[in-house]
């Protein structure tokens, strides 16, 4: 995965799920990686992984990265906003 963190980081944090530590680093690989080689839909896609393995905290995190790059066309923003709507109330609680 440190080679290539794009193509290997959903397959890498779904083997490592059961191993704490190994999630753990997982994921802080696929952070430091979002900012400069990954793409927003890449890590749209682990954030929804993140949402459904019960991780919503993670999933917010990895999303917001994600919106960073993201330009939607004015139609787009409403199904985007009702995923973080939905995220965020995670948040909350």
């Amino acid at each position: 995965m440190f080679q290539d963190p794009p193509n290997c980081a959903l397959n890498a944090l779904t083997l490592c799920e059961n191993e704490a530590l190994a999630f753990e680093t997982a994921y802080q690989i696929v952070i430091d990686a979002a900012s400069h080689i990954m793409t927003s839909s890449q890590l749209f896609t682990i954030a929804r992984y993140m949402e459904h393995r019960g991780y919503p905290t993670r999933a917010y995190k990895l999303a917001m990265l994600a919106m960073k790059n993201v330009h939607l066309a004015y139609n787009q923003v409403t199904v985007v906003q009702d995923w973080f709507d939905q995220t965020a109330e995670f948040q909350l609680v």
